[in-house]
């Protein structure tokens, strides 16, 4: 009876040992395993860092090449916009101004995005020069377009109104707005400040217009599709009701004499 108990007793022991020799080598296989996987783990970070910074700076080096490709090209427009005016070319001239004034601003929203990676005298360099010319061609448009004959000119305004003919009515009234408050800028004395607050009003309508354009051909292309264009066309409507009411603003402040000499003749005539 006691061998028994011992033979049982020495088999449990031996069963004890088995599973701490055991537990050990598995724990000694899983800090190997786990020491190897944190070493290729932080190798692998510090490779991601360092390659996540190669590929910015990479991709920086690359937007800057392009940007001297477009200031190159921007500025072998300007010379021949040059030429235009010099040559009284106004419809040339208008035509390739309104393409040349967003290559301006892409030039100085990438200069800005960039900032870091460029020297900061070619960075004021460039956005110097950008608003420079960005004022001058802004300037000599308010000159042709205060001449009465000239019409607005654009490439795409065919396909615009094919696309959303809806426009059409608002699309010429906003244009004739436009010119007319244009000409009334061109006579006033503060024509600079009024200048600036039309193109920042007429800037906004064109990025609602041209959204509203992308949408409408490709609806199904962007979310809420249909609500936004909803909302672009009464930004659209109301956008060419303010025209007419500034329109109006700039006009009756050229009738005060209108409006003086008037009140004097009736008063001369009610007195006989």
């Amino acid at each position: 009876m006691v061998k028994k108990r011992y033979s049982k007793n020495s088999h449990n022991l031996i069963t004890l040992l088995g599973i701490v020799v055991l537990a050990s080598l598995i724990s000694d296989f899983w800090s190997e395993v786990i020491a190897t996987l944190l070493i290729i783990g932080g190798g692998y970070c510090a490779y991601y860092v360092y390659d996540k910074k190669r590929l910015k700076r990479f991709t920086s080096n690359q937007r800057i090449e392009a940007l001297k490709s477009d200031i190159k090209e921007t500025d072998q427009d300007i010379r021949h916009l040059e030429i235009l005016k010099k040559d009284n070319r106004s419809k040339e001239y208008i035509k390739l101004a309104h393409q040349i004034l967003p290559q301006l601003d892409l030039i100085r929203n990438e200069a800005n995005q960039l900032q870091k990676a460029i020297e900061p005298n070619i960075y004021k360099r460039i956005t110097k020069k950008a608003n420079t010319f960005s004022n001058e061609i802004n300037e000599q448009l308010i000159k042709l377009h205060a001449s009465p004959e000239l019409e607005p000119i654009s490439d795409q305004e065919d396909e615009m109104i094919r696309i959303a003919p809806e426009l059409k009515p608002f699309y010429h009234n906003i244009q004739d707005d436009h010119f007319a408050i244009l000409k009334k800028i061109e006579e006033a004395d503060n024509k600079a400040e009024l200048a600036a607050i039309h193109q920042a009003n007429m800037k906004r309508f064109t990025d609602v217009l041209a959204g509203y354009i992308r949408i409408k051909q490709s609806p199904k292309n962007f979310n809420n599709a249909k609500e936004r264009l909803e909302q672009a066309l009464q930004a659209i409507k109301k956008f060419n009701l303010d025209l007419d009411e500034t329109l109006r603003q700039l006009n009756e402040s050229d009738m005060k004499d209108f409006d003086v000499s008037l009140r004097m003749m009736q008063d001369e005539r009610n007195n006989k």
